[in-house]
């Protein structure tokens, strides 16, 4: 999906993919993003979408240990929304499996994040983000390095 600027940008957001509880792999990604929604307005916004689309991507793709293929009939459902005029950020592999109909044999952190995005979009069309690139340009290092020893 592409990136959508707008002035009223007034949220950072930092979205986790990954074991975010660090119970299990402890393994996590981290997107960030500017928004014009805040957290529990996104949250809301993923929970309506979610229903529209019928498939809720959190707890349904890429959910266990080692799960990263996306089902062609879990991605039918996104296509059927609309996801396929929204972003066109796939490489060859996943496009000649999208053609064939085939599941996505790897799904990465890209594809699952604009997935989401996605989602909390078709819950509110009000929804302006845009993806920081930059992400260390929103810290602030305040030192402190003793307290973890």
């Amino acid at each position: 999906m592409p990136q959508q600027s707008d002035i009223n940008l007034v949220h950072t957001i930092t979205l986790v993919m990954g074991d975010w509880s660090h119970d299990g792999h402890s393994k996590t990604y981290n997107a960030y993003i500017k928004s014009n929604l805040d957290v529990k307005q996104i949250q809301k916004a993923y929970e309506i979408g979610s229903k529209a689309i019928k498939i809720d991507l959190v707890e349904d793709i890429c959910a266990d240990y080692e799960d990263q293929t996306l089902k062609f009939k879990d991605f039918k459902k996104f296509i059927d929304a609309g996801f396929l005029k929204k972003y066109d950020g796939f490489n060859e592999d996943e496009l000649k499996s999208i053609k064939n109909k085939t599941d996505l044999e790897y799904i990465d952190t890209d594809l699952y994040l604009e997935l989401y995005l996605f989602t909390v979009f078709c819950g509110s069309d009000k929804f302006k983000y845009e993806i920081l690139e930059n992400p260390d340009d929103t810290n602030i290092d305040i030192g402190g390095y003793g307290l973890f020893s």
